[in-house]
């Protein structure tokens, strides 16, 4: 691999590495965040769809912004933009500072991950591209486990709720100079047939249902698991910290494990096995009595969550019989919905109950409808009815 390739191959690591540095930490966030600004738990925990909106927002922008602008100068401008919003969280703390830089910070790392994950695609073929893309799924999970700590870290020490977005910042201007100084293009999509018809059916558009409520239930554990901890067990912030930094080991592991077991089994199969672990886990930390038990459910939850939305994408395009760059962006818009809906929907049963034992039930409830529904749909009977039911549409339509 040449040394421009090198720099191309951290930059797109790191762009997953960072996002993670901005979304796992936030619920160990919350209670310093909310004592900080004298409100509710609730509260706080419904600005967290800010970022995940930005990231939707994103998502929908990417479409067109990479006919404009170069890769390259999205991830300079993007990653400027990210430390001057961490920068004015701490110039003029405030929960509308927040909620913007939240934003900000969500819309700008989708951006960049989305140009990432096309320049992987562009660069690399075949086996070295699914190397590079698994790669970066564990990427993504390492940093999970490295902010989680750095922050459990951090607010233990006393330290401003603020520091804890200091290191992931710190990591984006890293991957802002690295990309100054490499080629990055991504290539023109004028001569791939921008004219071609997209084919859809029932099936593609139910999985991508799936894979929203799974998102959902999947944020809904992130942000509420470490409160749900300190609020049911008393535990430290070391003790709800730990809860998160299993979820980010075991996830961790299973990114890399999954694409294996992956070739080995039928997808569905696959989902399914790793949506009840899931289940299974949320079901223990609402009905055991025993912090350890409950804090190690963060491993069963993390095999859960470590290499299925990739697996939802090919059980998805797995409906369709020549599956384009549409079919892949409803399925991430998709996931970011359910992203964005999760917070704010369990922000709200929080609100109204006042407890965050709701949160998680609400999680369990999500994950054991995807679980139906997962296994209706990869059905033969069903799958061959969903297929029927199609249509195409040209981007004219």
């Amino acid at each position: 691999m040449s040394t421009n390739n090198v720099r191309l191959f951290t930059v797109c690591m790191l762009s997953a590495f960072v996002i993670a540095g901005f979304l796992a930490p936030y619920g160990l966030l919350v209670g310093p965040i909310a004592n900080a600004f004298s409100t509710k738990a609730g509260v706080i925990g419904s600005l967290f769809s800010f970022f995940t909106g930005g990231i939707f927002v994103g998502y929908v922008v990417a479409f067109y912004i990479f006919d404009q602008v170069s890769v390259k100068t999205i991830i300079v401008i993007g990653y400027g933009v990210v430390a001057i919003a961490v920068s004015a969280i701490f110039l003029a703390p405030g929960i509308v500072t927040l909620s913007t830089a939240l934003a900000v910070i969500g819309f700008c790392c989708s951006l960049v991950v989305c140009g990432s994950v096309t320049l992987i695609s562009q660069t690399w073929h075949d086996k070295q591209r699914q190397s590079a893309l698994v790669a970066q799924d564990a990427a993504f999970n390492g940093g999970g486990i490295f902010f989680t700590a750095v922050t459990a870290h951090l607010i233990t020490k006393d330290f401003a709720w603020q520091f804890a977005y200091a290191p992931p910042a710190l990591f984006a201007l890293m991957a802002l100079v690295l990309a100054a100084f490499t080629r990055l293009r991504i290539a023109g999509q004028a001569e791939q047939g921008n004219n071609k018809t997209t084919e859809w059916n029932a099936g593609i558009l139910l999985v991508g249902v799936a894979v929203m409520i799974f998102m959902a239930a999947k944020l809904t554990v992130i942000v509420w698991a470490p409160q749900y901890l300190v609020q049911e067990f008393a535990a430290s912030p070391a003790q709800a910290g730990d809860v998160m930094s299993n979820v980010f080991r075991a996830a961790f592991v299973g990114s890399l494990v999954g694409t294996y077991v992956v070739s080995r089994v039928r997808i569905h199969y696959f989902i399914a096995m790793m949506i009840s672990t899931g289940v299974i886990a949320t079901l223990v930390m609402l009905t055991t009595e025993s912090l350890q038990l409950a804090t190690a459910m963060g491993y069963l939850f993390g095999l859960s969550v470590s290499a299925t939305f990739n697996s939802y994408m090919a059980f998805a395009l797995g409906f369709v019989s020549s599956p384009d760059h549409r079919n892949v962006a409803y399925m991430l818009l998709a996931g970011a919905v359910g992203s964005g809906l999760g917070p704010l929907i369990s922000s709200q049963s929080v609100l109204i109950t006042g407890t965050t034992r709701t949160a998680i039930m609400l999680a369990f409830g999500l994950m054991a409808l995807v679980l139906i529904a997962v296994l209706i749909i990869g059905s033969k009977p069903m799958r061959a009815k969903l297929k029927s039911i199609s249509w195409s549409l040209s981007p004219d339509n």
